[in-house]
């Protein structure tokens, strides 16, 4: 009798620190509140842009009918190749825990990937985090359809360098925005989130290397297929590279090698298309790495104007997180030129 009630009190203690929990879950009714702050973009009167404030994501958000299929295909290739199949509780990867014992799982899913980063969850105990993971998973499983999901994603995720959001990674890396990338482009985007510092492309890990010995190999004709090589020989770049020297070379992938090959494998490419993606991938040439200000001293005014504006209002922080756009009565154009001559 006792060990009855002992066992219903320990099950109500548990469905009231699950209704606590759930009671602590932030209000989803509005999916874009979920993201972090979007930067305040100054331009000229003709739009074009002086210089771009933000706290510390620099975020552009941009609606799913302005990112590529092939973006969107490319991401789900890498990051979760089943974010269509699996609903809410994903029974496959908790199975590959139960059977191996807990210590080993799928990785994160691209909905849960979204309810960590809208928790912000990191001075909480790894049982409150993955609970409160799962519960509000579930929620915008059951709230928003894949396609909103996606859409919400593709604009929170980090690219490194501070840019957040398939918009702004693409001004960053390629200087144009996300509904213009190719194919090419695409597989590179989709391949920062992982490691984004790791492989950013003007890191030390652009291309991928391997160790002497197998480079060594390579040159004797000893390992003439990529495949031959061990893991712990090779350092997979954000780019595959040609290794060896003059006519003896064997093609090593990198990460974007395998982006393509995931979306060849999951049909969403041809074979065609992956050989014309790797081709240009060839003569890929990435933006300058550099912080853009144009006409400094008219800008920083401006700012000096805005926050004074604001300044003791419960717009405070708008400048820098509210998303902006700041037209002012510079001409671009005319600056170059009155810069130029003075």
């Amino acid at each position: 009798m006792l060990c009855v009630k002992a066992g219903g009190a320990l099950f109500a203690l548990g469905v009231l620190y699950i209704l606590l929990l759930w009671a602590l879950l932030p209000d989803i009714s509005d999916p874009r509140s979920l993201l972090a702050s979007q930067s305040t973009v100054i331009v000229d009167r003709d739009g074009v842009e002086l210089y771009r404030l933000f706290s510390e994501q620099d975020r552009t958000y941009i609606g799913a009918d302005r990112i590529p299929d092939h973006l969107e295909h490319a991401m789900i290739a890498i990051e979760d190749e089943r974010f269509y199949e699996r609903g809410c509780l994903d029974l496959r990867a908790i199975a590959r825990v139960v059977f191996r014992l807990g210590r080993a799982g799928g990785g994160s899913t691209l909905t849960r990937q979204l309810a960590r980063n809208a928790l912000d969850l990191k001075k909480e105990n790894i049982y409150n985090r993955k609970l409160k993971e799962l519960m509000l998973g579930c929620q915008m499983e059951h709230r928003f359809s894949k396609d909103d999901l996606l859409e919400l994603y593709l604009n929170w995720i980090p690219f490194g360098r501070n840019a957040y959001g398939v918009e702004q990674a693409s001004q960053t890396y390629f200087g144009l925005s996300a509904e213009k990338l190719t194919l090419a482009q695409s597989a590179v985007l989709s391949s920062l989130p992982q490691r984004p510092s790791y492989y950013s492309p003007y890191g030390s890990h652009l291309h991928t290397q391997v160790s002497d010995e197998v480079y060594q190999g390579i040159l004797d004709g000893k390992i003439t297929r990529s495949t031959d090589i061990a893991d712990e020989d090779v350092r997979i770049g954000l780019l595959g590279a040609n290794i060896g020297t003059g006519s003896v070379f064997l093609y090593v992938g990198g990460r974007t090698d395998q982006v393509l090959r995931n979306m060849k494998d999951q049909e969403f490419i041809t074979e065609q298309e992956l050989l014309a993606a790797l081709e240009e991938l060839e003569e890929l040439t990435f933006q300058p790495s550099r912080e853009n200000i144009r006409a400094p001293h008219f800008v920083l005014w401006v700012r000096e104007q805005i926050q004074e504006l604001f300044a003791g209002s419960a717009e405070e922080g708008l400048l820098e997180q509210g998303g902006l756009r700041i037209e002012t009565t510079l001409d671009w154009e005319l600056q170059q030129i009155a810069e130029e001559s003075v």
